[in-house]
C-alpha cells in the first residue's frame, strides 16, 4: 500500500510542476478519449502529462469473474490522484472479462445469455456510476461464445437503460474487423459504439501492420453502413508489436521501440501501403526480428480519416505506449487514401497457417 501511496504521490507533483506547453492539445483534434491499465506504471504519469488533452478517461477497472455477476473492482490511487486535479475528465470506467491473464469466455457468455444476471449486472454498474461521479462505462466483451455474441446486444441494452435512469452512458466496444451483423446490433444498443481499429496484424501473426491506414480506409466505410457516425468513436493503436522471426510478437510502446532501432542501428522506415512505421534488426543471440508500430505520421492520417467520415473523436489503446508527437500531431490535410493506391488484403496470417510461409517476414 505504501508504494501505491508513494507513486500516486509523485504523480500529482509531477502534473503540478508540468509547463502549460506540455498540456496543449493539437490543433484540430476533436475529442480524445484515453484506455489505461493500472498496472502500468508509466500510465498514470502519462496521464497527468497529457491531462488538458483528455476527454474522456477510460481505465480498466472493472472486471466481471463469474457467471452470476460478480464485479471485481480495481483500486488504481496512482490515476484517482491526477484525476482529483483534473475534474474536467469525464471517467468511464472499461467493463471487461479479462481478468487473472485471460479473457473468462464461459462466465462473460453465461451472465450476458442469463435475463437476471444482466439485470444485476446493470444495476451494479449504474449504483458504482452515482456513488463515483462517474460519467458512464465502455462494455468491453471479447472472446464471447456464438450464443454469447447473440446476447451481447441484449446485456448492452439493459446495461444502457439502467445507466441512463442514473443520468449516465454506457459505451461498447466492437473491432473493426468484425462482421457488420455483429456490429450493428451493438451500436444500436448502447450510446455510443467505439471501433477499436488495430491489430490488423496481431501477436500470434505474421509480422506486418498495427494498423494499416490503407486497411482502415478500405474497411471503415464497410462497418459504418447504416450507422450515424457522430455516435461512433474510432479507437486507434499507439503501440508496437516485435516479431522474432518465425515466433509470436510481443507488445511494445513506441519510445521502447524507437530505442531498440537506434541500439541496433536500424532505420525506421515508413511503409507506403500501410503508413505504418516498420524496422528490422538482429538481437545480441542472432535471432533476426521485424517490428511494426504506429507513431505520430499514423495518427495524423487515421485523425485524418476520423474528422471525413464524420466520426465523434478518437481514442487511444493506450496511455504509456503511445508515440509522444501525438499530442502535437495535428490530423494530417487529407486521409491517406486520397492518390495512394487502394488496399491489398489481407496482408496477416496466423503464424502455423498454411499461407503463413508465403507471408513477408
Amino acid at each position: 500500500m505504501l508504494s501505491r501511496l508513494v507513486i500516486a504521490a509523485a504523480v500529482v507533483a509531477m502534473a503540478a510542476a508540468l509547463p502549460a506547453s506540455a498540456l496543449a492539445r493539437a490543433p484540430g483534434v476533436g475529442p480524445v478519449t484515453a484506455f489505461h491499465v493500472p498496472w502500468d506504471r508509466a500510465s498514470a504519469p502519462d496521464l497527468a502529462a497529457h491531462a488538458d488533452g483528455i476527454d474522456v478517461f477510460a481505465p480498466q477497472w472493472i472486471a466481471l469473474t463469474t457467471a452470476g455477476g460478480t464485479l471485481a473492482v480495481t483500486p488504481d490511487p496512482a490515476a484517482q490522484a491526477v484525476l482529483r486535479r483534473a475534474p474536467g475528465i469525464k471517467v468511464m470506467p472499461v467493463v471487461t472479462n479479462a481478468h487473472d491473464g485471460v479473457w473468462d469466455t464461459a462466465a462473460a457468455s453465461a451472465a450476458v445469455a442469463d435475463p437476471k444476471v444482466r439485470a444485476k449486472v446493470a444495476a451494479r454498474l449504474a449504483a458504482l456510476a452515482r456513488a463515483r461521479g462517474w460519467a458512464g462505462v465502455v462494455l468491453d466483451f471479447e472472446n464471447l461464445t456464438p450464443a454469447g455474441v447473440a446476447a451481447y446486444p441484449a446485456f448492452v441494452a439493459e446495461t444502457r437503460r439502467a445507466m441512463g435512469q442514473a443520468g449516465k452512458r454506457a459505451w461498447v466496444t466492437a473491432f473493426l474487423s468484425a462482421d457488420p451483423a455483429v456490429i450493428r446490433p451493438l451500436a444500436a444498443a448502447s450510446d455510443r459504439l467505439v471501433l477499436m481499429a488495430y491489430d490488423e496484424c496481431w501477436s500470434t501473426s505474421t509480422p506486418g501492420p498495427v494498423a494499416g491506414e490503407d486497411w482502415l480506409e478500405a474497411v471503415l466505410p464497410v462497418k459504418l453502413a447504416g450507422l450515424d457516425p457522430a455516435r461512433v468513436l474510432l479507437a486507434v493503436g499507439t503501440y508496437g508489436y516485435d516479431w522474432p522471426i518465425g515466433r509470436a510478437a510481443t507488445v511494445t510502446g513506441v519510445p521502447a521501440a524507437k530505442a531498440v532501432a537506434a541500439s541496433h542501428g536500424a532505420e525506421i522506415a515508413h511503409d507506403p501501403a500501410s503508413a505504418n512505421a516498420v524496422f528490422r534488426y538482429q538481437d545480441k543471440a542472432g535471432a533476426r526480428h521485424t517490428a511494426w508500430m504506429t507513431d505520430a505520421r499514423t495518427w495524423a492520417y487515421e485523425l485524418a480519416a476520423a474528422r471525413a467520415a464524420g466520426l465523434s473523436g478518437v481514442a487511444i489503446w493506450r496511455l504509456g505506449l503511445e508515440d509522444p508527437d501525438i499530442w502535437t500531431t495535428p490530423p494530417a490535410a487529407a486521409p491517406y487514401g486520397v492518390g495512394n493506391p487502394p488496399a491489398r488484403l489481407p496482408r496477416c496470417f496466423l503464424l502455423g497457417s498454411p499461407w503463413a510461409k508465403d507471408a513477408p517476414q
